[in-house]
């Protein structure tokens, strides 16, 4: 979706909710407001940003396979080096 349309949507959901929200008070209908800090999650982060960095290289050359600490020189040449295949 465009942008321009993503925001007019957003606008347009927050000008409906707070529009509800005048008929509610009105009419004196009140409802407690969550509370954000009991509603925060408490799951570990599971992206992109965990920390790999004790699993070891991940490539298999040669006599070396996936997981290890350590590589020679022309394995890591073979690994960094662009090869078009």
């Amino acid at each position: 979706m465009p942008y321009p349309m993503l925001m007019r949507q957003i606008k347009r959901r927050k000008e409906r909710e707070q529009e509800q929200r005048e008929r509610e008070h009105a009419m004196g209908i009140f409802k407690k407001k969550p509370d954000k800090k009991s509603s925060a999650s408490t799951r570990a982060p599971m992206g992109w940003w965990v920390d790999n960095s004790c699993k070891g290289l991940q490539a298999s050359v040669g006599k070396f396979k996936a997981g290890v600490q350590c590589l020679s020189k022309a394995d890591l040449h073979k690994i960094t080096s662009k090869k078009k295949r």
